[in-house]
């Protein structure tokens, strides 16, 4: 076989259903601020969706970091 690309395993362990849906939300707002126009209202609850997703994955990452530290401490 020739050279080829191989594809990375992408392993986020923090990455949960809360972040899942956080983000989905996050996305609707986006599309349909995109999509009805950028009035005011649209482009704040965008904004606001934005700034939730990032404090959840903040909070999920420093979560699960903190627990890997500790399992790592253990051993």
């Amino acid at each position: 076989e020739g050279i080829g690309f191989i594809p990375r395993k992408k392993e986020k362990g923090w990455f949960d259903e809360e972040c899942e849906s956080v983000t989905t939300e996050k996305n609707k707002a986006y599309s349909n601020m995109s999509q009805k126009g950028n009035t005011r209202g649209n482009v704040e609850i965008y904004k606001i969706k934005r700034r939730e997703e990032k404090r959840v994955h903040r909070r999920k990452k420093r979560e699960f970091e903190n627990e890997r530290l500790t399992e790592i401490e253990k051993i």
